[in-house]
């Protein structure tokens, strides 16, 4: 599963958006640590593209309640914020300011997860 997260902000408040996510999903253990390389001689390590995150895969109801409650905090900071949530097998959810309803959501999540595991 990944994150993307896009918004008309410019690109250091989307970068500082998008750290601060990553922190608080990887504090609710729904991201793993980023293994530490060293970039080879002259090499200048791994390019960050700004708003994707790569989620750990999940399926209990707990961590679909810790992903809603860091979203809606990050969409608290900046309602311009758009959230694409892209499942494997399963169709993308769009996450913005209008549809952060944690109900509505949490439908949406689990869905999305059960037509990728079937």
């Amino acid at each position: 599963m990944s994150l993307t997260l896009a918004s008309d902000l410019p690109e250091q408040a989307l970068s500082e958006l998008t750290r601060d996510l990553k922190i608080a999903l990887l504090q609710n253990g729904l991201i793993e640590p980023a293994p530490a390389t060293r970039p080879m001689m002259g090499e200048r390590g791994d390019p960050v593209t700004i708003g994707v995150i790569a989620l750990a895969a999940f399926s209990s109801g707990g961590a679909v309640g810790s992903l809603i409650k860091c979203l809606q905090a990050i969409l608290a900071r900046d309602r311009t914020l758009r959230i694409k949530l892209k499942i494997p097998k399963g169709p993308d959810i769009e996450i913005d300011g209008k549809n952060i309803s944690t109900a509505e959501l949490r439908a949406s999540i689990e869905a999305a997860m059960a037509a990728a595991r079937s």
